[in-house]
């Protein structure tokens, strides 16, 4: 990289190698966003990071509605490990099992997963939100983030109530919506469809 008063060269990093991919946004940018169907049979992990499982509370042969706790956070975190995040049903249907299954970790490793068979419906459970967050004590909001199982979704889906323990006053708030991955693009399309 040259400097822009002296033109000469100015080595940024230390280590060997980097990759910079061509940016291929305008493949995933040709059509407009649309709501896929609802798959007929759902595998939930109750591991979501590298924290502790989340506890089952649901059984086989029990209906469950969109947003209703079929994971809870477990009793104790044990040797310093992360308690976890609370787990939510993804729709509505019936808990065909709780079985041990390859998951989407980045280990690789097999894990206990919720086994959902959707009816189709969607139903929620009732919800009641904040009739103002701005104003809401932070206990309160860190409790909310922990109850609904709020987290990051950077690939290591840290628990967001987490980050919030130790807080620090906040000036100036920037959402970033540059997605890093060459392909994808859903940021971009939903900030150009429904900016609001």
């Amino acid at each position: 990289m040259k400097t822009a008063d002296s033109g000469h060269q100015t080595r940024l990093h230390r280590f060997h190698g980097g990759l910079r991919l061509r940016h291929n946004k305008q493949v995933a940018c040709r059509h407009p966003l649309e709501s896929l169907p609802i798959p007929q049979r759902l595998v939930i992990p109750l591991l979501q990071h590298r924290g502790l499982p989340a506890r089952c509370v649901v059984t086989p042969g029990q209906r469950v509605l969109k947003g209703q706790l079929i994971g809870d956070l477990p009793d104790q975190a044990a040797n310093g490990a992360i308690r976890g995040s609370r787990v939510h049903a993804p729709t509505s249907g019936v808990v065909r099992a709780l079985e041990t299954r390859t998951m989407a970790h980045a280990t690789g490793q097999a894990g206990p997963c919720v086994v959902i068979d959707a009816d189709g419906k969607d139903e929620w459970i009732a919800c009641e939100g904040l009739t103002d967050g701005f104003e809401a004590p932070p206990d309160q909001l860190r409790q909310r983030l922990r109850d609904a199982g709020v987290v990051g979704l950077g690939g290591a889906v840290f628990p967001t109530d987490h980050k919030l323990d130790h807080p620090v006053p906040v000036h100036t708030l920037i959402l970033n919506g540059a997605e890093c991955e060459p392909y994808i693009a859903c940021d971009e399309m939903l900030m150009r469809e429904a900016p609001e």
